[in-house]
């Protein structure tokens, strides 16, 4: 049985083939496009692949994963770190794209537990519409630091919240005959705030929307989920059961220790690798359990009598968390989530 890896870029693909053993069986750099994507599947093909690696499968590589997919090749996503890491104990061979490619066929050969490539276009427009929201959120808020700047001196002294579009507007009002230069250019990027407050609110209704299509009620009964993380979830993750076990999941959201035993010494490390979004979320649950959450409160407290600092309590917690999350988003899925 032959296995493929292919490091995706936004021009080229580079790809290759390793047998059973981990040996190299050839290599191909092929352009990014339709035709070039076509020639990369038939090439597989003809080499008998059955199990693919691709890295960066959900951004330049997605077409190239749906492909794959269409094609009946079973396709995992392999993580940039593992190839960093991989890369590393073979010192002396360099890098280069094609070297990267023949590391993904390895990593995916050795490696069983890796999570497959799922085609969701549901969550793929989810991730988009939550990028896109949290471009013009970080706009705004920027727009109105700039107004604030401004109004110390057009308005000194006045306290002008901009917490709702009402308020803005009553801002505009108050500087509509104020005729310098000044003003004028804070009433422009006052009627900016408001035209990226509503956009941001119809993207909010979108993903609203979009969740609503999904079965989300347990993940959504987590302490310390809302309508936004939810959706980034279900934007990351996209079907839970690409993940063989909670174990399983832990590793590739980064929350699981890994170990560093030696002798006598039973100890672990810290897990920098998985995906790196997943782990966020992840933390910014654990942050609102702990201030409101009185289980996790208990169980934070329990890690800390036990010896452990606070950071360390803290990633116990996520790991717990994650665990919750799994087995949620699994029940959701079972109760007929649109990505079976």
């Amino acid at each position: 049985m032959n296995y493929g890896g292919v490091d995706t870029h936004r021009r080229n693909l580079s790809a290759g083939i390793v047998d059973d053993v981990g040996r190299a069986v050839g290599t191909v750099d092929v352009p990014n496009t339709r035709p070039g994507i076509a020639k990369l599947v038939e090439w597989f093909a003809q080499h008998d692949v059955e199990r693919i690696g691709v890295e960066g499968s959900g951004s330049t590589g997605r077409l190239l994963a749906c492909t794959l997919i269409a094609a009946g090749f079973d396709t995992s996503e392999v993580p940039a770190t593992r190839t960093f890491r991989e890369r590393g104990r073979e010192p002396g061979k360099g890098k280069t794209d094609l070297v990267d490619a023949v590391i993904v066929a390895r990593v995916c050969a050795a490696d069983e537990n890796l999570p497959s490539v799922k085609v969701d276009q549901q969550a793929y427009d989810l991730r988009l519409l939550i990028e896109r929201r949290d471009e013009l959120v970080q706009e705004r808020t920027a727009q109105i630091n700039r107004v604030h700047s401004a109004l110390v001196i057009l308005m000194p002294g006045s306290k002008q919240p901009m917490r709702t579009i009402p308020q803005v507007r009553a801002i505009a009002r108050k500087l509509c005959r104020d005729r310098s230069i000044q003003a004028e250019i804070t009433r422009q990027r006052l009627k900016q705030i408001v035209a990226i407050w509503n956009e941001a609110d119809e993207l909010q209704r979108q993903i609203d929307l979009l969740l609503e299509q999904r079965s989300c009620e347990r993940t959504r009964a987590i302490h310390g989920v809302g309508t936004i993380v939810c959706a980034e979830l279900v934007a990351q993750i996209a079907d839970i059961r690409r993940y063989r076990s909670r174990h399983a999941f832990a590793r590739a959201n980064g929350t699981a220790p890994i170990p560093a035993s030696s002798g006598q010494t039973v100890r672990v490390r810290l897990n920098r690798g998985g995906n790196r979004q997943i782990n966020k979320l992840l933390h910014r649950i654990a942050v609102v359990q702990l201030r409101r959450h009185e289980p996790a409160r208990q169980y934070y407290a329990r890690k800390k009598a036990e010896g452990k600092s606070n950071t360390e309590a803290l990633r116990c917690l996520k790991r717990r968390i994650s665990d919750t999350v799994y087995r949620a988003m699994q029940a959701d899925a079972a109760a007929g989530s649109p990505s079976a």
